[in-house]
């Protein structure tokens, strides 16, 4: 028998892989609802998978380009679903202006006397050189100082409420863009064909941007919950078991193997290896192996979920907003993803926030409906038709050095326990769907062919 430690994206992949290879699967999920980032919530029919669900911020099925891999987790998606081959539409918000032609930064909003510094300074920048003190600084040869004060001192205060010195040379911005639009699609064209201005520049429009290979799965009524309930089912009809809302109290090793894993609720589980997608620290714990690691700091994120009665004025699947005076950090615009409209049922947009701590629900309620007028994104007198607002505590780690233990710790615990394949986010120093699947195939595929 062999033992998936965690219910989401990953998890739910090894156990379909496995089951191609004719091995019994069990699957624990700590959690009540499996799916990770990509489970559905609910929206006004109670349903979080069909109809007007929502999901955890913008997510897609992603193909990962190996057939293998793509035919498990896409074998039910069907004609319920819609597929892009296409780059996505995304937009911005930033110093002012909405931006519907790009996700990355436009530096052109700025004021001329500024916009002019901060050219000349990228275009002159040296690059890292190894000596800087933190992340300010590395930015700074990288982009220029009126850039790096103007666009990334302010985002990052806006999203952690930290300044760049907080940083480390090598901490992560993550949730901030790391390209600028900087020019008109000719000249910005011609500078990505420079490898240092490759990184900093992005496209000036969506059409700049050559097609993508990468094959954009998502429900044409629903959420991404639809997707984690087609494979949740396939896993049981071809005879997995799956525990969900209960958790791990220890685990049994016999010869340098997990033999069995005890459940808190009492039950024993017999099991020839374990496949482990869950953060290492916890394994080490119930190992008792001591491995170094990190506390990280944690924003606390909200979602704000309504269906209204207008639908967008934007195009663009998804919005980022960096002006600092705004609450909002990012909008869905469901009804813009799918090809089956919300007409009649209203318009689905989803408001992520970050660490709005200070502001009662009510009054943050009130802000973001104002904040979707301001933004451009809806018209004036629009009306709210249903809302929820669902917090996410510790939602996101915010690493300030950028150390990743995640690797000493997976080597450590081999040292203990022989099998137990390890694979989830920061295996590998990978934090994404494609590379953490990929990374997946490639170890489970060497063992169980």
């Amino acid at each position: 028998m062999q033992i998936v430690v965690g219910g989401g994206l990953t998890g739910l992949f090894a156990a379909r892989y496995l089951q191609s290879c004719g091995e019994k699967v069990i699957l624990l999920e700590q959690a009540p609802e499996l799916g990770g980032l990509f489970k559905g919530l609910p929206g006004p029919n109670g349903d979080s998978c069909e109809g007007n669900a929502f999901c955890i911020g913008i997510r897609y099925g992603l193909t990962t380009g190996v057939e293998a891999i793509d035919t498990l987790l896409f074998e039910d998606a069907d004609e319920r679903y819609v597929s892009y081959t296409e780059s996505l539409p995304e937009g911005n918000y930033y110093n002012g202006q909405l931006n519907n032609n790009t996700g990355c930064i436009d530096v052109r909003s700025l004021p001329p006397t500024l916009y002019q510094k901060g050219i000349v300074e990228l275009i002159e920048a040296e690059g890292v050189n190894g000596e800087e003190k933190n992340k300010r600084e590395v930015l700074i040869n990288q982009y220029g100082k009126t850039f790096t004060e103007e666009v990334y001192g302010k985002a990052v205060k806006k999203i952690f409420g930290l300044s760049l010195e907080d940083f480390e040379v090598n901490g992560a911005l993550s949730l901030i863009s790391p390209r600028l639009v900087a020019f008109d699609s000719r000249a910005s064209l011609e500078l990505k064909k420079v490898a240092r201005l490759n990184g900093l520049l992005g496209y000036t429009k969506k059409t700049d941007n050559p097609q993508s290979e990468i094959k954009k799965y998502f429900p044409k009524n629903g959420s991404t919950g639809l997707w984690i309930r087609d494979l949740t089912q396939r896993i049981e009809s071809n005879g997995g078991v799956i525990y969900s809302g209960v958790g791990i109290k220890s685990v049994q090793t016999s010869e340098g193997k997990v033999s069995t894993v005890a459940l808190d609720d009492g039950q024993e589980l017999e099991c020839t290896n374990v496949i482990w997608t869950a953060p290492l620290i916890h394994l080490a714990r119930l190992l008792d192996v001591t491995v170094p690691s990190e506390r990280p700091r944690f924003l606390n994120t909200g979602i704000y979920n309504l269906v209204v009665d207008q639908p967008p004025l934007s195009e663009t699947h998804w919005i980022t907003v960096y002006d600092q005076e705004f609450k909002s950090y990012r909008l869905t615009l469901y009804s813009n993803i799918s090809p089956v409209k919300d007409v009649g049922q209203g318009y689905r947009i989803s408001i992520e926030v970050l660490d709005e701590r200070e502001i009662e629900e009510a009054e943050l309620r009130i802000a973001l409906r104002q904040e979707l007028v301001d933004l451009g994104i809806l018209p004036k007198g629009y009306k709210v038709l249903w809302d929820d607002f669902i917090e996410f505590p510790n939602a996101w780690p915010v690493s300030l050095t950028g150390k990743d233990f995640v690797d000493d710790q997976a080597q450590i615990i081999r040292k203990h326990v022989d099998n137990v394949f390890m694979t989830g986010r920061g295996i590998k120093g990978q934090y994404f769907q494609l590379p953490i699947l990929l990374h997946t195939h490639e170890m489970l595929s060497k063992h169980f062919g």
